[in-house]
């Protein structure tokens, strides 16, 4: 079947092949336009842009939680917390070296305080990213803080970790940086169990 259409002194003829070839020209250029939209789209200064890594990662058995956090924009972090000892070791490593350049520790046990009645104390340990503000300028804060929870008495605590001021730029490892108790409060207010 042939369809004929007739403009001034042009005349155009339509049968199934032509039909088929326009739609695939047609489909082609449709496609062209979505895909050069679609690139502008993942470009840097897209709104809708998805981060392709985590800030952290945190794993915990047995009374044991390790994970990892980044302290700066160029220092990742290592961080174990001893279940048994009550010991929190945040280790730094620098990318720039491919080595651990600093470690901070603190035994958290003593800063919860625990009630006696509390034989077994049970730790949970996340990470968070802030922003603190420098007060003297003797050190920086890392952007990791870290929230330890002792589950039976429902007390938290929070420690930020002072870096050394001449963490990013020493090619060995440096001292003098320490990890810091900020605050402390409690997040479960009723007993449980007769516990406090």
């Amino acid at each position: 079947m042939k369809s004929i259409i007739q403009s001034g002194r042009t005349r155009f003829v339509f049968n199934g092949w032509t039909v088929v070839l326009l739609t695939l020209l047609a489909g082609i250029g449709a496609g062209l336009l979505v895909g050069q939209w679609a690139s502008q789209a993942r470009s840097p200064v897209s709104l809708l842009e998805i981060p392709l890594h985590a800030e952290s990662a945190v794993y915990a058995e047995d009374g044991f939680t390790l994970g990892s956090t980044r302290l700066e924009e160029d220092l990742d972090s290592f961080f174990f917390f001893d279940g048994l000892t009550g010991e929190l070791k945040v280790l730094a490593f620098s990318p720039r070296t491919n080595k651990f350049m600093a470690e901070f520790s603190r035994q958290v046990v003593e800063d919860f305080e625990l009630d006696k009645q509390i034989k077994n104390p049970r730790f949970m340990v996340v990470t968070g990213l802030v922003d603190m503000i420098d007060t003297d300028g003797s050190f920086r804060w890392g952007d990791s803080v870290f929230y330890v929870l002792e589950q039976n008495s429902g007390k938290v605590a929070c420690y930020g970790v002072q870096l050394p001021p001449n963490l990013r730029s020493s090619e060995k490892k440096v001292y003098g940086g320490k990890l810091v108790g900020l605050d402390k409060t409690k997040v479960r207010k009723v007993r449980i169990r007769g516990k406090e």
